[in-house]
């Protein structure tokens, strides 16, 4: 593998790349909700957001966020020059992953076939093999991750993307195709042939083989034990409105919500451009050098929020009227969801700092805060106010997240300005909350 390189063209190179994605995936989204919207119900709709949303709750079981937590395992033998033990430790994971997407698949079936009062064939069969796609592509990917192999990983997304995205609308309007499990259908089938692919280019570059490591293993999963409950935490926050919205509110609004929700991820695919760059650039660089970096992130992050903010306030109901009127009412929703989503971008740059700093407990007990507040306020709100009181759970729980983490980075590194570092995060909250209040 390439050794890594933290000057400053190629930092601006990775996140241009991770943009460069974005705004290419974006760009398929634009095009691809509306046909989505018109085409199938709302009901529909939310069946597929509710498949989504099981499947990325499962996705934790299969692999115990091992690949992400062997980043530091693997840069730290590869400071070291010992090339055998950075290939021992990726095929540990990859051996790993392997067994565990045989043996939890089972698990899953079983439990939900006796569980469920009226389990469904074509229900668990998507959603085992979209969490068999997840995982297999997971563990392709994440060695070219750790790397930051960017231009890999840009067109390995785009092709799952734009190739699922043009056979979707061949099988839509050719064959006329009325099921909506044919859309994951055909984004599974792409998504493994890519996944086959990229393990086949990472076998050029290294011996893969069975092994299984149990110090490595055991170094890993001691650094999983903190990142897992983190990594599940934000899933959860993500996904648990979609089912509690579906049982309170029924599925109907689940799909006026899954559309919100879909335009308002809009701003999520710039972790796209962080995770390209940000947690290997994190462990690889030198304090000083991270320290400078974090406070030029810091300071902008006011003014992408104020942006962003700005930018859906005027335009979210053109746009969603322009789409389909039917789901003008999701506009607040929209605004609010938005606000949550782009302060996590905000999360995922202090996560991927104090994890370079091994400070896995206090990233698990700051998750472990918005997860319990999460879940709070969605029981609390969805009864009252429906999905627009899940989009306020969710951006209550990220901004209560942001808060927590801004002062555990200032107390970690003492360093930094407290006067630019205080006025910075005092003017994410008020803009939070003051657009908060506009949309509600």
């Amino acid at each position: 593998m390439k050794q890594l390189n933290n000057t400053s063209t190629s930092f601006w190179s990775k996140l241009f790349d991770g943009l460069l994605l974005n705004v290419l995936i974006r760009v398929k989204g634009i095009i691809y909700l509306p046909i989505l919207v018109n085409y199938f119900t709302k009901e529909d709709i939310g069946v597929l957001a509710y498949v989504q949303s099981i499947s990325a709750l499962l996705l934790g079981l299969y692999l115990l966020n091992i690949p992400d937590s062997s980043n530091r395992v693997i840069l730290n033998f590869e400071k070291g020059g010992n090339r055998n033990q950075v290939e021992n430790t990726i095929n540990t994971v990859l051996t790993f992953g392997a067994f565990s997407l045989f043996f939890v698949s089972i698990i899953i079936s079983l439990f939900y076939w006796f569980g469920s009062d009226q389990p469904s064939s074509n229900f668990l069969l998507i959603l085992i093999c979209l969490c068999i796609s997840k995982v297999v592509n997971k563990l392709a990917i994440f060695v070219f991750q750790v790397f930051q192999e960017t231009k890999v990983l840009l067109y390995s997304h785009l092709f799952i993307e734009y190739t699922s995205f043009i056979l979707a609308i061949i099988l839509l309007f050719f064959y006329k195709i009325d099921n909506i499990y044919f859309v994951l259908i055909v984004n599974i089938l792409v998504s493994l042939f890519v996944s086959i692919r990229l393990l086949f280019l990472l076998s050029k570059k290294i011996k893969i083989k069975p092994a299984f490591n149990t110090k490595i293993l055991k170094k890993t999963l001691k650094i999983s034990l903190f990142l897992l409950p983190n990594a599940y935490g934000i899933i959860l926050i993500q996904n648990v409105d979609f089912i509690l919205v579906k049982e309170i509110a029924g599925i109907r609004a689940l799909g006026e919500y899954s559309f919100a929700f879909s335009i308002s991820s809009i701003v999520t695919g710039l972790s796209l451009a962080i995770s390209f760059f940000w947690y290997s650039a994190a462990v690889y660089a030198e304090r000083r050098k991270l320290i400078t970096m974090l406070e030029r992130i810091i300071a902008y992050m006011p003014l992408i929020l104020i942006s962003v903010i700005l930018f859906f306030q005027f335009c979210t109901l053109s746009v969603v009227q322009l789409i389909n009127e039917a789901y003008s009412l999701t506009s607040p929703t929209i605004n609010i969801l938005v606000i949550g989503l782009t302060l996590n971008l905000q999360l995922q740059f202090l996560n991927g700092t104090l994890y370079s700093q091994k400070k896995e407990k206090i990233i698990f007990l700051i998750t472990s805060c918005g997860v319990l507040i999460n879940l709070v306020l969605n029981y609390t709100l969805i009864p009252t106010f429906g999905y627009t009181g899940a989009a306020l759970a969710t951006t209550l729980s990220y901004l209560t997240m942001a808060i927590i983490q801004l002062i555990a980075v200032k107390i970690l590194f003492k360093e930094m300005s407290f006067t630019r570092y205080f006025i910075n995060a005092i003017s994410l909250i008020c803009i939070s909350l003051f657009a908060i209040q506009v949309n509600f």
